[in-house]
Formats: C-alpha cells, structure tokens, sequence
C-alpha cells in the first residue's frame, strides 16, 4: 500500500458529540486538515502521529483539543489565520530528571512482590511478639494439663 492511498481523502473520525467528523494529512507539506460541523481547519508542521491518533481515538475532539492543535500555525478554509500559541519548551527542572536518567544515576526500584514479603512478615512477627506477651513464662506442656498429682 502506497503512501499517497494511506493520506488521499477525508478519514472520519469518531467524536460522541459529533462536532469533529473527518481529518486528511498530507505528508509532504505536514498538513493535518479537520473537517468539524461547522468548518475545515488546516495546520501545519504536524507529525503524521497526530494524523494516526486522531483516525484511531475514540474521543477524537478530546484528543484535538488537549494536545493542542493551538500549539501548531493553522488557517481556516477561508485563509484567515487561526490563533496561535507556540508549545513551550519543557522546563529545566524537568530536563535534570531526564539527564539524571540518562547519566545512570541509579534509581530506587520499586518491587511490590517485595514490598507484600515485608509486609506479610512485619505481621507474622507482630503476632508472635503479641503471642508470646500473653503466655506466661514458664508453662510445661509434656504433664499434660495438670501440672500436680
């Protein structure tokens, strides 16, 4: 299957409110078009992914809209420009998180099959230590119950 059959033509896509029927991408300019109830919006410089997702999401206006088709350069069918907020770059506290991973800086794992074992023996020995409490200190068991004949 060719490239150009994959992206020819309108996809519909799934939208519950059915506000956002269709989108086409065309992947040698990246340019998604959105084909809502109302008119056709076209942006550009956008991954084919976003193409992808938006063919296969079952809340397709959810998925438009939160991850923000703002965030790329886009006009309506008429030309007039839509509005436009760049994304922002990602913060640097979020980038030494990144660079601590990637310099094999070791990191606590978490095993929870480890951390039931724990648990289950923290309370084996709870309720020994609470056993033990309760008996008196020196009982003999090989008499029998009576200790005196």
């Amino acid at each position: 299957m060719s490239t150009a059959r994959v992206y020819s033509g309108w996809h519909g896509v799934t939208d519950p409110n059915h506000v956002f029927l269709a989108v086409t991408y065309d992947p040698d300019t990246e340019t998604l078009g959105c084909r809502f109830n109302t008119a056709i919006y076209y942006h550009f410089g956008v991954p084919a992914k976003v193409f992808h997702v938006l063919t296969k999401t079952p809340f397709a206006l959810a998925y438009y809209r939160k991850h923000g088709m703002n965030g790329y350069e886009g006009q309506n069918e008429d030309g007039i420009p839509l509005p436009y907020k760049p994304k922002e770059p990602v913060p640097d506290k979020h980038l030494s998180k990144v660079q601590e991973i990637l310099d094999g800086t070791p990191r606590p794992q978490m095993d929870l099959f480890a951390e039931m074992a724990m648990r289950v023996e923290r309370k084996k020995r709870a309720a020994t230590s609470l056993t033990q409490k309760n008996e008196p200190a020196s009982r003999d068991f090989s008499t029998g119950w009576r200790d005196e004949e």
